[in-house]
Order: structure tokens, then C-alpha cells, then sequence
């Protein structure tokens, strides 16, 4: 297994008009324990404001998800930190679950991992309330598209992978991607961002 580095450039366009309609928008912290207990932990007691934050136990102490709720347990704020000053993904809710603002996109994660001469690209995408209609890698005028599947490591988080096969001892690789999603309960509204990787690999 060889060390991967990347350097990443993205576009993101969005903008955030949310249905009127409530049903089945808010997400609980009870909800969060019911699907995650095993993958979150609670960080920080905001009692002076009755709010509750928990995070995702991840790679280690700080990298992951925050999850900060309201007094009444519905979600008021998810934000995805890579480390103590980087936040990559950030998401505000009103109290009845509709997205108020969204900032950043919501591929949250990229890793490299070099095996012989196979090399896999993983995209971690936050998918809470989200329907992806379009993953797909942009190589020589073809599009390759990616299938998600549930994340094992991070809550509320899918993963994708793209494989590929390096044909010497050392280089670059570079990875387009595409992607159209939509927010449920923002009126089906498409919002779509692109996302370039560049992968140096060197084989041992």
C-alpha cells in the first residue's frame, strides 16, 4: 500500500429555497442514536442554551461530523471539520428541519489508496435528507459513473469508489468529477458541483 497525495479544486454552485411542506423533514437526535450509536459520541453540554453536540468518533478526536441540536432535539446545525480551524461542509436548520443555509459541498472526504497497480479513488459524500441523481468521473469524453453505498466509519455519509489502473512505477493521476444532488426538502431544486483531484502515486 503506497502513500497518496492529492490536491483538490472544486466549483460549487447553490442556493437554498425549501419547501413549505414539513413532513418528514426534521431529523432528531434521537434518530442520530437510533441509526449511529456505535459511530458518534456526545462532545459538548451547551447548558446554558439546553443544546446538545455530538460527533462522529472518525479517524480521530477532531476530524468528522458535528451534529449541534436544538432544545427540542431537532437538528440546528451539521458541520463537517478536518481539523481545529478547517471546516469543510456546513449546514444551518430551521426548527422545523428545513435547510436555512448550506455552505460548502457535501463531498466531505477524498482518499487514495495504491495496491499493486491498482489505484482507488474514495469519495465520501454527506447524505442526510440528499438524493444523488449523478456521480460520475470525466476520463477522455466518457462518463464513469460511481455507485454509493453506506459509509461504515462516518454517520449519514455514503461512499463511492473509482478504480484505477496506473501503468507505471510513478505518476500523476487526474480524477473530473461531476455531481448533481438534490436537498428533500428544498422543492427538488438541482444543485450540482465539480470536483478535480490530482493524485501523485509512487509504487514500493
Amino acid at each position: 500500500m503506497s502513500r497518496i497525495f492529492c490536491k483538490c479544486f472544486c466549483i460549487a454552485l447553490f442556493f437554498v429555497a425549501c419547501k413549505s411542506d414539513n413532513s418528514g423533514c426534521i431529523y432528531t437526535l434521537e434518530q442520530l442514536i437510533g441509526t449511529s450509536k456505535s459511530r458518534v459520541v456526545s462532545t459538548i453540554d451547551f447548558s446554558d442554551e439546553g443544546k446538545q453536540v455530538y460527533k462522529d468518533k472518525g479517524r480521530n478526536t477532531v476530524e468528522g461530523g458535528y451534529y449541534i441540536f436544538y432544545p427540542n432535539n431537532s437538528l440546528h446545525f451539521y458541520r463537517y471539520v478536518r481539523d481545529s480551524t478547517t471546516s469543510i461542509y456546513d449546514l444551518e436548520y430551521d426548527t422545523n428541519g428545513k435547510i436555512k443555509s448550506e455552505d460548502g459541498k457535501p463531498l466531505i472526504l477524498k482518499s487514495g489508496e495504491l495496491t499493486g497497480d491498482t489505484l482507488v479513488i474514495k469519495y465520501f459524500f454527506f447524505a442526510l435528507k440528499k438524493k444523488y441523481k449523478k456521480i460520475v468521473i470525466i476520463r477522455e469524453n466518457e462518463d464513469v459513473p460511481l455507485m454509493l453505498s453506506k459509509d461504515s466509519l462516518f454517520s449519514n455519509v455514503e461512499s463511492a469508489n473509482y478504480v484505477y489502473h496506473v501503468q507505471h512505477n510513478e505518476g500523476n493521476v487526474s480524477a473530473y468529477l461531476y455531481v448533481e444532488y438534490e436537498n428533500e426538502c428544498c422543492n427538488e431544486i438541482t444543485k450540482s458541483f465539480r470536483d478535480t483531484t490530482i493524485l501523485h502515486y509512487k509504487k514500493r
